[in-house]
């Protein structure tokens, strides 16, 4: 029912795990760099530790997650990834920086339940009826409907570590934020191609970093 840190972290051969649907929680880099995975069918899921599947510099790697009962997910936790979609369900309370930033095919999240929503693409926290904060964007979503343009959601309060870090190529060029924007975490915006930058805010939101 659980695996442990580093378990089988780089094992890059490692191509199925039998049982993994049992398994309830994984720590910290315990499939980390396993790029020959085709599939993560995470039934029995309820924690996902940081850096658990992530996948660097890869061109290769897992192309569906399916995690149903998923309640938390570390930071970085599924970066990499090379799913075109992947769907959040209403179990899910916690969501770790970056944990599905450079997964440069991914295009659309679905989310269930109360605490998760998606507008215009984006996943938003909810902290109360009228304050969210940004938790990612899908770094592969062409942004030609909406002009390239990433306008972040009125009352937001707060935009997540690397929440639109690492996008694909041409993804987005504008990033519009809100009055209602009180902070921006490490690295939200770091490779993400976006070349303007628009504060609609008349205090300058704080900018996190670390070192």
């Amino acid at each position: 029912t659980h695996v442990g840190e580093y378990a089988f972290a780089n094992c890059t051969s490692l191509a199925e795990v039998v049982g993994l649907e049992q398994v309830v929680s994984v720590d910290k880099y315990a499939f980390y760099g396993c790029k020959s995975m085709n599939s993560l069918t995470l039934t029995a899921m309820e924690r996902v530790g940081d850096w658990a599947f992530a996948i660097e510099n890869q061109t290769t790697g897992y192309t569906s997650v399916s995690m149903p009962a998923v309640q938390t997910i570390g930071a970085h936790a599924f970066l990499g990834n090379r799913a075109s979609k992947l769907s959040l369900p209403a179990t899910l309370v916690s969501i770790g920086d970056g944990a599905f930033a450079s997964s440069k095919l991914l295009t659309e999240f679905t989310a269930a339940g109360d605490v998760f929503f998606v507008e215009n693409g984006a996943l938003y926290r909810k902290i109360t009826d009228e304050k969210f904060e940004l938790v990612a964007y899908p770094s592969g979503r062409s942004g030609a409907a909406e002009n390239y343009v990433l306008t972040v959601k009125d009352g937001t309060v707060k935009v997540q570590s690397y929440a639109v870090a690492f996008l694909a190529e041409d993804v987005l060029q504008k990033a519009v934020l809100p009055y209602s924007v009180r902070s921006i975490g490490d690295g939200a915006f770091y490779q993400s191609g976006i070349l303007d930058y628009t504060f609609e805010s008349v205090v300058a939101p704080t900018l996190e970093f670390r070192y």
